[in-house]
Formats: structure tokens, C-alpha cells, sequence
């Protein structure tokens, strides 16, 4: 099981990708006019695993103590919730998954500049089209997408209570 330092660590390196998808897919989507939807949905997904690991952050810098200070057993109920959901396995996996959707964002998002000329008009274009035959992929990243918010989300939803 990891360390409260190690949780928080891990969850913002996972953040850190989290925003950079963020910024190209908006750097994408203010290039190509009529973009995808999945594009769309793609900054979406990531603008809201944002949100969740900034609250993961917190309560995981919230539990890093030392274990000879004061017994808070709402600490250490969060840090057993942290230590259930958030596994090594669980950032590694995580972390893959959003370095293959920084690729597929940052790969269009590059070719998609606002230059005038039409050798970018027709470089958007392709981009546009590349989106477009990428459906099942992006069908399929989103679902990990969104089934990776819930799993954090698990662990967020313990500091509420």
C-alpha cells in the first residue's frame, strides 16, 4: 500500500497530464472550426478528473502526518480509503492512459495553428478528418476516461463524509 507522500505525488503528476490535455484540446478546438464531439467530450471528461484530483490532492496532503501525532480518525479513515483506491497499479494505469490522450490531442493540436495560409487550412482539415476515423478509439479512451473519474472519485467522496 503506498504513503500518503506517494498518493499525493502520484495524483499530481496525474493532474500535471490532466491540464496539459486540457490546454491543448482547447488550443485544438479554437483552431478547427465544427470540431468533433469527441474532442469536446475528451476536454470535458479531463476538465472533470481535474476537478476530482485536485480534491484527491488535498486530502491526500491532508493525511501526511506523522504517525506519532494525534490520533484523528477521520485522517486515518481517509488515508484507508486513499490506500484502497489509489493503488501504485492504479496511478501507473492512469498515467498511461492519459499520456495515450496527450498523443492523440497533441498530435492534432500541433497541425491545427491559426496561420492563414493554405497548406495550414488543408493541415486542419486532415486533423479534422483524423478525429473523425479515430471514433472507436476515442469511444473507447473516453469510457477509461470516465471510468477512471469514478474510481477517484470514490476516494474524494470519503473526505466529505
Amino acid at each position: 500500500m503506498a504513503d500518503p507522500l506517494s498518493i499525493a505525488s502520484g495524483v499530481a503528476g496525474l493532474l500535471s497530464l490532466a491540464t496539459t490535455i486540457i490546454a491543448s484540446g482547447m488550443e485544438y478546438t479554437s483552431n478547427v472550426k465544427n470540431c468533433s464531439a469527441d474532442v469536446k467530450q475528451i476536454i470535458l471528461e479531463a476538465s472533470i478528473l481535474t476537478a476530482v484530483l485536485g480534491q484527491l490532492s488535498v486530502l491526500a496532503t491532508r493525511c501526511i502526518v506523522p504517525p506519532d501525532t494525534i490520533i484523528d480518525p477521520i485522517r486515518d479513515k481517509n488515508l484507508i480509503c486513499l490506500r484502497q483506491v489509489i493503488t501504485d497499479s492504479a496511478i501507473q494505469d492512469s498515467e498511461n492512459l492519459l499520456r495515450d490522450v496527450e498523443k492523440i490531442v497533441g498530435k492534432y493540436e500541433k497541425g491545427s495553428s491559426k496561420s492563414s495560409g493554405i497548406g495550414s487550412r488543408i493541415q486542419t482539415s486532415l486533423n479534422a478528418l483524423a478525429w473523425e476515423s479515430k471514433g472507436k478509439d476515442i469511444g473507447n479512451i473516453l469510457q477509461r476516461l470516465r471510468e477512471m473519474r469514478n474510481n477517484f472519485a470514490v476516494a474524494a467522496i470519503a473526505d466529505s463524509k
